[in-house]
């Protein structure tokens, strides 16, 4: 659910194969650490998932005014007739920009956490 949640703030239309892929993301970096919990870790037999943590963070910087989508156009009508490559990196340079704010803020709580 996580996904259908993010790809309205991230400017993915309902049909663009992106939601395809952060959705496929999800699942193998879920399988990762699922495997990586239960040989080398606490050895509990629980799945791990995304989390909603970040979620509240996330669309607060997706809700910044140079995110916001095109003029407040819907994204999910035919009349946005943008090209593959630029709606590719439309919705990329907002992932980037949250993905790079999480990565500061673990680096955060890892240098609070060990002093």
């Amino acid at each position: 659910s996580i996904p259908f949640i993010l790809c309205p703030a991230l400017c993915i239309r309902n049909d663009d194969p992106a939601q395809g892929y952060i959705i496929s993301t999800i699942f193998f970096v879920s399988g990762i650490v699922t495997f990586l919990q239960t040989t080398i870790g606490c050895r509990l037999p629980i799945v791990q998932g995304g989390t909603f943590t970040f979620i509240a963070p996330t669309l607060a910087i997706l809700a910044l005014p140079k995110f916001v989508c095109k003029d407040g156009e819907n994204l999910n009508s035919d009349q946005w007739e943008v090209p593959e490559e630029e709606r590719e990196e439309y919705w990329q340079i907002r992932i980037r920009e949250v993905q790079g704010a999480i990565c500061v803020a673990s680096i955060f709580q890892l240098v609070v956490g060990y002093s």
